[in-house]
């Protein structure tokens, strides 16, 4: 009867403990795609912030090219 009990506990300890191992890798799991979702969040919104910046850098250049071109007319007049 001793050893039944033992060979329960036994079981019942592994049991939990693979019911534990289950949970932490699930858990690891859901951890790992929030990491991925929250890189790709942050993968987009830099590549945007790139496309932002190169379309500011165009128009402030060409803004610039022009304020040039009237100020070399001016000086030619």
């Amino acid at each position: 009867e001793g050893l039944e009990l033992n060979r329960l506990l036994a079981a019942l300890t592994i049991a939990l403990a693979l019911a534990g191992c289950a949970e932490w890798r699930g858990a690891g799991k859901e951890i790992a795609a929030t990491g991925r979702d929250v890189g790709h969040a942050v993968k987009d919104a830099a590549v945007e912030v790139g496309h932002e910046s190169a379309k500011a850098g165009k128009k402030l250049g060409k803004a610039t090219e022009e304020a040039a071109h009237e100020v070399h007319e001016d000086l030619k007049k």
